[in-house]
Parts: C-alpha cells; sequence; structure tokens
C-alpha cells in the first residue's frame, strides 16, 4: 500500500487532478524537468519541459522541440541515476510534498522528436568498490586473525 504525502492526500480529492512529475536526471551535468511549469523544489529548480512519464512501462518520453535536448542526450551516461516524484496542486511546494514514484538508472535512450528514456532498475550497489590488497597495503593482518571487541569476536577473511 502506498501512503501519500498530506499535500497529495488533500488534493487527491478535487474534482480535477492533474499531476506535477519532477524528474531528476543526475548525468554529470544534472538534468531537472517538470511537467508543468517551471519549478523550484526542495532547493532545485525544475525547467518546464514537455514531459511524460510512463510508471508501468518505466519510461519517461520528453519532447525534443527542435531537437534542443538531442546534445545533451547524446553525450549522457547510460546507467545515471533517475528519480521520479509525483506532486498534486498549483501551488508552491515545499520539501516533503512530492512522493517518489520511481528510481533507478537511465537504462536505453531513443532519440528523436521525443526523447524516450527508459528506466531501468538500479543494481546493488558494494562498498567498497577499492579493495586493499598487498603489495600497496603492507599492513593489513593475515586472513584467520581474530579481533575481540565488546560486541564480539570478528574473523578476518578476503573477499
Amino acid at each position: 500500500m502506498r501512503k501519500l504525502s498530506t499535500v497529495n492526500t488533500a488534493r487527491v480529492y478535487d474534482t480535477v487532478t492533474r499531476p506535477v512529475w519532477f524528474v531528476d536526471i543526475l548525468f554529470s551535468t544534472p538534468l531537472y524537468f517538470s511537467s508543468r511549469g517551471a519549478f523550484t523544489y526542495n532547493g532545485i529548480s525544475y525547467v518546464a519541459a514537455g514531459l511524460e512519464v510512463d510508471v508501468r512501462a518505466k519510461s519517461i518520453s520528453l519532447f525534443n522541440t527542435n531537437f534542443a535536448y538531442s546534445a545533451a542526450f547524446l553525450a549522457g551516461e547510460i546507467g545515471a541515476s533517475v528519480n521520479i516524484y509525483q506532486v498534486y496542486g498549483d501551488t508552491t511546494f515545499v520539501a516533503g510534498d512530492a512522493d517518489l514514484v520511481l528510481s533507478g538508472e537511465v537504462g536505453q535512450i531513443t532519440i528523436g522528436n521525443k526523447i524516450k528514456i527508459e528506466v531501468r532498475e538500479s543494481a546493488p550497489r558494494k562498498f567498497p568498490r577499492i579493495y586493499p590488497v598487498a603489495p600497496t597495503f603492507n599492513f593489513i593482518p593475515p586472513d584467520g586473525t581474530e579481533i575481540y571487541t565488546t560486541n564480539g569476536t570478528y574473523i578476518l577473511e578476503s573477499k
């Protein structure tokens, strides 16, 4: 069951409910789009864009008027994070009003009159990504070394 924020709960009962979609595409230079007008939400300025969000198909379509966005998406990285938020109403929104409805990473991008971005599920991230091993780190205790703490005993083992 999905729980809505206070603003969304109040707006759902309006006669006409038209959501505002906020889309964050976190390329090395992030892109922030809004489906309806320019908004500042949670300290981020969202640009008005002809935007369609299909949560079921996990995709975003962006009208590419005069091919203005083509260069940005040609240079964009597959695997960059994507967050899609939804909020109802026409007022100024404050932090916490929008609900995160889809989060993942940029999948296949199709560029034409519309730019279609498929949002795929993010793979689990493992940290650290760099493992300290010899010969760079010479002072690492060998496998099997026991470390005793007040919280218990830990036995070191390699990856």
